[in-house]
């Protein structure tokens, strides 16, 4: 197996032979059926190797091992991985085209407060306001029509793209991606009724506190706490269109799938993975390692780690059974009927 520093360092050295070869022409990945002599692929299935012989690519990844033989071809750099997402992720920052498109050449009504301390070889895109107080570390990449209120702190190297807002107090950590239209401490959801039965709002005096590595997708929103914090765990990644209410706390490493919502004070525990939809009441508590199905709903605290899925939630060998039971359903009503006809009985008791 090549460890991913010798895939990087190996690759590095034949990425620039081949593209002065090719007389400078840009490499880039291709599906294995549109391969050619410029082309990236990558392949996990030996079927796939009958469509790169015919046109052999310039460099051919596969995942190990393949019993077919490789294509007959000197012009062909091959590499061989055990884990084929693990080789992307060292490899396809070479061909990330977007870090080209964050910036213009020129700014224009950037606003930023004479208080705000920023670092070095950090771009700012047009538009965007920072606020009294804000500290933005080095290298960090902010999009045009961004907001970052008072008081707010974000680490090295982080990104945000064009049309975040982030509400004040907020602290962002190192090397962290949030994508446009993400509202960050925008006010929770706090009110309460009065004697005349009309809402009165609960002031949200509290903050958000992302940690290092964390990724938040494009129109998700992050509320700030009532009192305290919301905190996302170093190096979570959430999804599109997500919602994570007032005082949640979610711990390091987890997965939330789109859709995925949290309600206010709900808190997770280390590396939980949400698929899409799936919606956690207030106050919940769930442990460490715990996998939520798809659209599952989560009413009350999970106290023991496992896959779990369905409303009413359950665990997922439970739910196996419960899905297949479903599906006898109609001729078990069926049956009944006609049992209750032979018997005489009415339907109806």
């Amino acid at each position: 197996m090549i460890s991913t520093e010798i895939l990087v360092k190996e690759f590095a050295n034949v990425f620039t032979s081949l593209t002065k070869a090719v007389q400078k022409t840009a490499l880039s990945v291709q599906q294995p059926e549109n391969s050619d002599s410029t082309a990236l692929v990558f392949i996990s299935k030996p079927q796939h190797l009958e469509q790169v012989r015919k046109n052999p690519p310039a460099i051919l990844i596969l995942k190990r091992p393949l019993q077919n033989p490789l294509p007959d071809s000197s012009s062909t750099a091959v590499f061989e991985c055990k884990d084929l997402s693990q080789a992307m992720h060292a490899i396809l920052p070479y061909f990330d085209w977007k870090k080209d498109l964050q910036t213009t050449s020129q700014k224009v009504m950037v606003d930023i407060h004479p208080s705000a301390e920023i670092g070095k070889n950090v771009e700012i895109g047009s538009f965007s306001v920072i606020g009294p107080n804000v500290k933005i570390g080095e290298g960090c990449r902010i999009g045009s029509n961004v907001t970052v209120l008072a008081e707010s702190s974000i680490g090295k190297n982080t990104i945000l793209h064009p049309h975040v807002y982030v509400g004040a107090r907020s602290i962002i950590g190192d090397c962290c991606e949030i994508f446009p239209f993400v509202s960050i401490a925008a006010d929770g959801f706090g009110y309460f009724k009065d004697a005349d039965n009309k809402y009165q709002k609960i002031p949200q005096i509290g903050k958000v506190v992302l940690e290092n590595h964390v990724r938040i997708g494009a129109n998700t929103t992050v509320d700030r706490a009532t009192f305290f914090e919301t905190r996302i765990g170093e190096g979570t990644k959430i999804d599109d269109h997500c919602h994570i209410g007032h005082n949640s706390k979610i711990g390091k490493n987890c997965v939330l799938a789109g859709g995925t919502m949290l309600s206010g004070s709900t808190v997770l525990g280390d590396r939980i993975i949400c698929g899409g939809a799936t919606l956690i009441g207030d106050h919940a508590e769930i442990v460490d390692d715990v996998l939520l199905v798809s659209r599952a709903v989560v009413t009350n605290s999970i106290t023991e780690k496992g896959a779990y899925a369905n409303y009413p939630l359950e665990p997922m060998k439970d739910a196996h059974r419960t899905l297949a039971n479903t599906r006898h359903l109609t001729q078990m009503r069926r049956d009944i009927k006609a049992m209750q006809k032979k018997l005489g009985l009415d339907s109806e008791t």
